[in-house]
Parts: structure tokens; C-alpha cells; sequence
């Protein structure tokens, strides 16, 4: 299992094909949630693969460990790539019904929602999808 464990991160980590990359993501995450977290997040941190794949890894990172994606929110939601920025959005936008009840949310909220007045108008254009759905579950 260990074996098969570390096959998957270094396929994510050093991927030869992206598709293939996300797949190993996934099962990481299965496999060994806390690895795979770890794992996701060193693709965003370290510029992992294109940016699908780093997209992809947030919305495997917001599932395995919500509390280590709130920080990266937290910490570069105005400046990180466009499509990772729409990531974050509609990830959070999901969870609309726990934000009373999450004080993991409601960080996550108010770091959008300061990321969403730093962020220039074409990115937000490229965006605009996740920007509607985030502003339809919290409100402009």
C-alpha cells in the first residue's frame, strides 16, 4: 500500500500527462485523505502542472482538509491564477448552508469576498460564472 501510495504522489508531482495526473489525485485522496491533501496542496503552492490540474487540486484540497484550503484562501486568493480563483469561489459557494454554522465558511467568505475588490476586471470577466454563483449564495 505504501508503495502504491508514494507511485500516486509521484505522479502528481512530477505528472507526464495532466489528465493522468488528476487521476492519481483522486485516488490519493481516497486512499490516504491526509496525504492527499498534502499532496494537493503542494500542487498550488508550487505551481504543479497547468492550471486545470491546479484548479482541480483545490477542489480535491477543499474536500480532503477545508481548514489548510481556507488558509491558502486566506493567503492567495488575490493573487493566485484566475481559474483557481473560480475554484475557491464556487467551492465555498457550495457550502452556502453551512457558512452559520462554519467558522471555516466565513473566513473563506470574507477572504473572497476582499479577493473579489482586488481582482481586475478581465479576471473577473474570465470568471464570471463562479463570481455570479458565489454573489447568489452571500450576496454582493
Amino acid at each position: 500500500m505504501a508503495s502504491d501510495i508514494d507511485d500516486l504522489v509521484r505522479q502528481v508531482e512530477f505528472p507526464d500527462d495532466y489528465d493522468q495526473a488528476s487521476e492519481a489525485l483522486i485516488e490519493l485522496v481516497s486512499l490516504d485523505p491526509g496525504t492527499g491533501a498534502r499532496v494537493a496542496l503542494r500542487v498550488l503552492q508550487d505551481d504543479i502542472g497547468d492550471v486545470f490540474l491546479r484548479g482541480f487540486a483545490f477542489d480535491l484540497l477543499y474536500r480532503a482538509d477545508q481548514a489548510a484550503a481556507v488558509e491558502l484562501i486566506e493567503q492567495s486568493a488575490s493573487t493566485c491564477e484566475p481559474h483557481v480563483f473560480a475554484e475557491m469561489l464556487t467551492e465555498v459557494a457550495a457550502d452556502e448552508a453551512l457558512a452559520a454554522d462554519s467558522d471555516e465558511v466565513r473566513r473563506a467568505v470574507a477572504s473572497l469576498r476582499s479577493a473579489l475588490k482586488a481582482r481586475t476586471a478581465g479576471d473577473l470577466e474570465e470568471i464570471s460564472g463562479s463570481v455570479d454563483m458565489f454573489f447568489e449564495a452571500y450576496g454582493r
